[in-house]
This record gives C-alpha cells, sequence and structure tokens, in this order.
C-alpha cells in the first residue's frame, strides 16, 4: 500500500466516511421523534429504531468510493498541474536578474515583477529601466493593475513623475483605463486634482460623527412621528367628512369643524418634518455642513407652521379660518418640493455610500487576485470579472453624477418647474442604485470564482471588515471618494 499514493488515499477516504457515518449515527440516536441522519455522502437517510445499529455501515459500495477518491485526486492535480503551469509560464527571478536593464533594480522590485504573468512581466521589460523602476515602487497589486492596460497607455503612465503615478495607481480599474487614455497634458491635469490621504478604519463611508446614543435617539424620533404621522392621516380624513357634512348643512359647528381640519393638516406635515429630522440626524454618510443646513431650514419650516397653527386656532370667524387654510394651502406647495428634496438627499447619501464602498471592495479584489497568482493560481477569467464589477460601478457613478448635477439645478428653481428638476434627479439616484445591485450580482459570482479557484482565504479577506489605517483617494470635485486599505 505504501508505494501505491492512490490506494493511500482510497484507504484514507474510506476510514474518514467510516467515522463520520459513525459520528452521525450516534448523534441521530439521540432524536428518536426525527429518524433522520446523514450517510457518508451528504443525503438524508431515514432509519428506524430498530435499525440504528446498523448505521455505521457505509452506505456505498467500495468501488464506488474507490472511484470518488480518483475523481478528488484528479481533479487535486490538475489544479495542481495548472498552477504549476501558470508559474513556469513566468520569468523566474532568476531570468529577470540576469537581463541587463534590470540588474540595477531593487530586490523587492524584482519580486514584484517575477509574480507577474508572462504577458504582464514582456510589457513591463518594454519599457526603460528608470521607467520600470517608477512603476514597480507602487504596491504590488497596484502594479499589476497597471500592467494589465494596453502597452501604448502604460508607456505614457510610464512617462509621469513619481507622486503622479501614485496618484493614478491608487484608482480604480476604469478609471485608470479613461485616464490613461488622455491626452498628456489632460492626464497630468486631471492627476493633479486627485488626493490621497489616511484615516482611521472605523471612519470608512462616514462623512460625519454621530454617537450610539444620538443615532438610537433620532431613529426614536422618527419611529414616533411616523407612527404618529399615520394616524393624524387616518383623523385627517375623518374630519374631511365632518367638515363637508358641516358645509352641507350650513351647520354652527362649521367653524370648529373648519379650525380643527387645518390645524389637523398642518399637524400631518409637522409630523412629516419632525420624522425627516429623525432620518437626517441618524444619517452618518451626510456631510456635516449640509446636514446642518438641512435640519435648520426644516426648524425654520416647524416655526412657520405652528406659527400658522396658532393663527387658526385664533380664528373667530369662517372668512378667518378659511384665510388661514388658504395660506396653508399655498405654503404646503413649496413644503411638498422640499420634502421631496430632503427626501431625495437620503436617497443621494445612500447610493453614494454603495458607490464609496463598491470601489473599496474592487481594492480588496485586486489585492486578492495578487496574492492568488502569486500562489500560481490562474485568475484570467476572475479578471475579467473584476473588470465588469470595475465598468458597472463607474457606470452607476456616472448616473450619480448627473442626478448630483440635476439635483443642483432644482435648488435654484422653484414651483413646478422644481419639483419636475428634482423627480429627475430621483429617478437618475435610483438608476444608479439599479446598477450598483447589478454590480453587487457580479460581485457574488467574484467570490464564488475565488473560493472554486482556491482562493478561500482571499475571498474571507474580501469580506472581511477593515481595521487600522486607510487610505482615502478623493477625485476631483466630484465628491466621490475612493478607500484602500492599507497592510502597514
Amino acid at each position: 500500500v505504501m508505494g501505491n499514493p492512490m490506494k493511500i488515499i482510497i484507504v484514507l477516504v474510506f476510514f474518514l466516511m467510516v467515522l463520520s457515518v459513525s459520528v452521525a449515527a450516534e448523534e441521530g440516536s439521540d432524536d428518536k421523534d426525527a429518524g433522520i441522519l446523514r450517510d457518508g455522502s451528504g443525503s438524508d437517510a431515514a432509519v428506524s429504531d430498530e435499525g440504528r445499529d446498523d448505521a455505521r455501515i457505509p452506505a456505498e459500495p467500495e468501488k464506488q468510493m474507490e472511484r470518488r477518491a480518483a475523481d478528488a485526486g484528479d481533479a487535486a492535480a490538475e489544479r495542481l498541474a495548472a498552477r504549476e503551469l501558470n508559474i513556469a509560464e513566468r520569468r523566474s527571478l532568476a531570468d529577470l536578474q540576469k537581463r541587463e536593464k534590470l540588474r540595477e533594480l531593487q530586490q523587492d522590485r524584482l519580486e514584484k515583477l517575477a509574480r507577474l504573468d508572462r504577458e504582464k512581466q514582456e510589457k513591463l521589460e518594454g519599457l526603460r529601466a528608470e521607467q520600470i523602476e517608477r512603476l514597480t515602487e507602487v504596491k504590488e497589486e497596484r502594479l499589476r493593475k497597471m500592467a494589465g492596460l494596453d502597452q501604448e497607455h502604460l508607456e505614457k503612465i510610464a512617462a509621469l513623475d513619481k507622486e503622479q503615478v501614485e496618484r493614478l495607481a491608487a484608482l480604480d480599474r476604469e478609471r485608470m483605463r479613461e485616464y490613461s487614455a488622455l491626452s498628456e497634458s489632460d492626464l497630468k491635469e486631471r492627476l493633479a486634482k486627485v488626493e490621497v490621504r489616511r484615516i482611521d478604519a472605523s471612519q470608512l463611508f462616514k462623512e460625519r460623527i454621530i454617537t450610539k446614543e444620538q443615532r438610537e435617539a433620532a431613529r426614536e424620533q422618527e419611529r414616533e412621528a411616523q407612527e404618529q404621522r399615520t394616524e393624524l392621516r387616518i383623523e385627517l380624513k375623518t374630519q374631511r367628512e365632518q367638515l363637508l357634512q358641516a358645509a352641507r348643512e350650513e351647520s354652527p359647528e362649521m367653524l370648529s369643524r373648519l379650525r380643527e381640519y387645518i390645524a389637523h393638516a398642518i399637524d400631518v406635515a409637522l409630523k412629516h418634518l419632525e420624522l425627516l429630522k429623525g432620518r437626517i440626524n441618524a444619517k452618518e454618510n451626510i456631510p456635516e455642513a449640509e446636514a446642518q443646513d438641512i435640519l435648520a431650514q426644516i426648524d425654520e419650516r416647524i416655526a412657520s407652521l405652528t406659527e400658522l397653527r396658532a393663527k387658526t386656532e385664533a380664528a373667530s370667524t369662517v372668512d378667518e379660518a378659511k384665510a388661514a387654510g388658504r395660506e396653508f394651502a399655498s405654503s404646503w406647495k413649496d413644503l411638498k418640493i422640499r420634502f421631496r428634496q430632503d427626501e431625495v438627499t437620503l436617497i443621494r447619501a445612500g447610493v453614494h455610500e454603495i458607490i464609496g464602498r463598491s470601489e473599496h471592495l474592487e481594492r480588496k479584489l485586486d489585492k486578492a487576485l495578487a496574492r492568488m497568482e502569486e500562489k500560481g493560481i490562474d485568475v484570467s477569467e476572475i479578471d475579467a470579472q473584476v473588470d465588469a464589477f470595475s465598468k458597472k460601478i463607474a457606470e452607476a457613478r456616472e448616473k450619480f453624477k448627473e442626478s448630483q448635477a440635476m439635483f443642483a439645478a432644482a435648488k435654484a428653481l422653484s414651483g413646478e418647474e422644481g419639483a419636475a428638476k428634482v423627480q429627475e434627479a430621483r429617478s437618475l439616484a435610483k438608476e444608479a442604485h439599479q446598477l450598483l445591485k447589478e454590480a453587487h450580482e457580479f460581485l457574488k459570482a467574484i467570490l464564488q470564482g475565488i473560493r472554486q479557484a482556491g482562493g478561500e482565504a482571499e475571498a474571507d479577506e474580501v469580506e472581511a471588515q477593515e481595521v487600522g489605517e486607510v487610505e482615502i483617494v478623493e477625485v476631483e470635485a466630484e465628491a466621490e471618494i475612493e478607500e484602500e486599505a492599507e497592510d502597514e
């Protein structure tokens, strides 16, 4: 047996299957009502109380187990062969050291080159020695990403200075392609607007700091306001019927019914404003200045409506009450636009956060693929999926920018025209959100592909929460945040 590896595998698999069936049988015997246990293949098998002692006997014939073991061995051998082939297709560290233009390259930078696939190595070797040195200063996953560009674009990047290369390398895949396709002057102009800084990981995707107590209080405020608004709306329908009946009958209760109805309508609007305050106060993804501006506007509206409510209650004639009602009706049109603006602000903040998280995940995926490739795992198919993921995020980003521009235009307008612009901004933000949902489906397939290729640890790391310090990459004036976790 010792001379035959396949027999060793078969014996080992047989022993493990017998052991697993035995353990399952013992656990199953404690629950006589269920009468279910797992056999060696993982399927459910019903057994009677009398047959429990026989449950330790494997259900599969020995030949079937031998075939399964052989198949598992063949699959493992194929994966190993694929990894060895992938490694063999690279130029080794020793081979790279022999090449004249690379002799002056530092050891750590040569090692980065040695871990790339043959195609990327050849692209980089086509550059001048000083250009190779400049590009290999960046992190390994970023070098790998840049080496995936067209040779023409790679040469353009290699002509940049160290700081410009660092800024470009920090971008996501789709932006890197977009920037590298620009003219030299435009490329440098765009890169000048890219800023990289470091923050604590706990502040990722947060535009402001909200304590746990503040968040809980805000959510409670939102919950109570929503419940009370719902109750008031139901009561308002009843009061409307009572008001109409009093008008038909020319009842002496007309004045009290009218005051009550208008005051109740104002209360519905007030509760909606309180609900919005709760939502704004609970959101960490809205910049502090913007949040405070919205809250100040909401407080002004609350004060104005509260004053109007007092005027309504003080009305001594039907005409005075009707005048208060007309005043509220006039302000209600503006309030509805303001409500929609505040709601769109919340939607946009959520979409912006998801874009940031998606861009951050892309960078984690690049790190994972770099480590897998270093192990000799072929990641070419997964690479294509990450490209598609990056492109989908870029599409969502463009829709979001359109929404931002439309929303800014809406703020300068009023009436129906302003309302229409706000609605367009909302629709564009929703389209961006849908694109992000599609990107998430790509992400799920990517993680599954990483695990199937043998990158279980890398997939787990992609999904893990960040700790320590991270990099923030701010791109132009788009209010778009990109994060990169540091390993240092």
